[in-house]
């Protein structure tokens, strides 16, 4: 079964520690691409944004996955003092 965001097809998925991002796609709502992620065990997803051409939601997500890894990066260094 292919995975679904209210009227969004998810069409792209970039995965950066335990939280994943997606775009989908819509052939129905105003914008065609919509970015939203979630973490591991969490059933909703956040941060949903609206887009009109592809190549803005493929720069949405990898902006948001870059800014993940510098969280994923300040926790380890946490850990590790």
């Amino acid at each position: 079964m292919k995975k679904k965001f209210f009227t969004y097809k998810v069409i792209r998925t970039l995965t950066i520690g335990d939280v994943h991002f997606h775009i989908g796609i819509s052939k129905t709502d105003k914008h065609r691409y919509a970015t939203f992620f979630h973490r591991d065990g969490d059933k909703e997803y956040a941060w949903i944004r609206f887009f009109d051409y592809l190549f803005d939601a493929e720069k949405d997500i990898v902006d948001r996955a870059y800014r993940e890894i510098g969280l994923l990066e300040l926790n380890m260094q946490r850990r590790n003092e």
